[in-house]
């Protein structure tokens, strides 16, 4: 952050605003959701746990919301989608049902718009 801050200073005179754009994790499809999946997982993609999804999501929203320059973090998308050659990123599944931590990512969400997140290093 701080070498962006510093590059964005020095290309445009003063501290830009930032946005964070298309962050996303890759999530593994239980069996009991596969019904709304169609397809195969490439052997590259490396995705994880819903769980840690939304511990990655929630330090993600620290992160972002202690950069005084950062305007916007954008999840990239809000639901699965139903191939699994593409993105599972999603805090829904491909049905649209709720992941296991969406509660979670929002309440995180929640306190960083509020200004209630401890930013102390």
């Amino acid at each position: 952050y701080d070498k962006l801050e510093t590059l964005l200073t020095e290309a445009f005179g003063a501290p830009q605003p930032v946005a964070y754009g298309e962050f996303g994790e890759d999530t593994i499809v239980p069996a009991d959701e596969a019904h709304a999946y169609a397809g195969t997982e490439p052997p590259t993609t490396h995705a994880v746990t819903p769980s840690a999804q939304g511990d990655d999501y929630n330090v993600a929203i620290h992160l972002a919301a202690c950069q005084p320059l950062v305007r916007m973090l954008l999840f990239f998308h809000v639901s699965d989608e139903t191939q699994l050659a593409a993105l599972q990123t999603g805090l829904y599944w491909a049905d649209d049902r709720p992941k296991p931590d969406r509660k979670s990512v929002a309440t995180t969400a929640e306190a960083a718009q509020r200004g209630k997140l401890s930013c102390h290093a």
